[in-house]
């Protein structure tokens, strides 16, 4: 993978922890440039990256700060690895949130659009311990500093970077003075809209109708950029979200689930 020069900062982990909004507040900001994908999946293909050129996956190029918002590299340090290596110099983030909170979250997003999840009780299961899994932070965060002994790492509490994304950039050592009337703007624009802490996540419905509804999704998201913001546009329309609704059941609920493989971990 090339990359061109200037600055990089790479948020690499992890799930549930405000990535979204990070990535949605960055790219409104002038000057700074973002993945056009938010966790482009072409970023956990090493093939893909061997030979990639970063700028063609950016936004603005060139551009003096380059932020890469993809929360699965913490997950694949292979990728993570290449992707540090094309990247200098560079900053590798780690966002971190009580270990329970941000496995709960995840477990019921997993829920949310796994195939099956309200009525396999194995598959609920297996979400549960990958979503645990997943908070095991020094374990994954080990591998792969081990593995990009040329970037700096730093680990920051989620809350802090989505209160304060000045002040991330600031702690990553970042001169952030070029962007500070953007950010205001944007700032006085938005509303703080933390999505992890909501509770409307079900379990996915079995059946025809959703199958299909998901692959049709997927194939738009994995398409092409167009395809990409086409299904994130129809997913937060309207329609689209009695869609939604119609497709997950809201009389079904797996946090005790959850709760009991989270006491087996902590009593091991």
């Amino acid at each position: 993978m090339k990359a061109s020069e200037g600055n990089y900062l790479i948020i690499a982990g992890h799930r549930r922890c405000g990535t979204t909004y990070l990535h949605d507040m960055f790219n409104a900001v002038e000057g700074i440039s973002v993945l056009k994908k938010k966790e482009d999946q072409r970023l956990l293909d090493r093939n893909y990256l061997q030979s990639a050129d970063i700028d063609s996956l950016a936004t603005v190029v060139p551009s003096k700060l380059t932020v890469i918002v993809h929360p699965q590299l913490v997950l694949n340090p292979e990728c993570a690895e290449i992707l540090v290596k094309s990247c200098e110099p560079v900053v590798v983030v780690f966002l971190r949130r009580d270990p329970y909170e941000r496995a709960k979250s995840e477990f019921r997003m997993l829920c949310s659009i796994s195939p099956g999840a309200s009525t396999s009780i194995s598959i609920v299961n297996s979400l549960a311990i990958e979503a645990i899994e997943h908070s095991c932070y020094e374990k994954l965060e080990y591998t792969v500093e081990h593995r990009c002994s040329n970037a700096k790492f730093l680990r920051i509490p989620y809350k802090l970077a989505l209160e304060e994304p000045l002040r991330l950039l600031e702690i990553a050592g970042v001169h952030f003075s070029p962007y500070l009337d953007s950010f205001d703007q944007v700032l006085r624009n938005s509303s703080h809209l933390d999505r992890n802490l909501s509770d409307c996540r079900y379990p996915l419905r079995s059946g025809l109708v959703t199958e299909f509804a998901r692959k049709v999704y997927s194939g738009m998201i994995d398409s092409s950029l167009r395809g990409y913001k086409l299904a994130k546009l129809l997913k937060r329309s309207t329609p689209g979200r009695i869609i939604l609704a119609q497709l997950h059941d809201k009389e079904i609920n797996f946090d005790e689930v959850f709760d009991e493989f989270w006491s087996e971990r902590m009593n091991d």
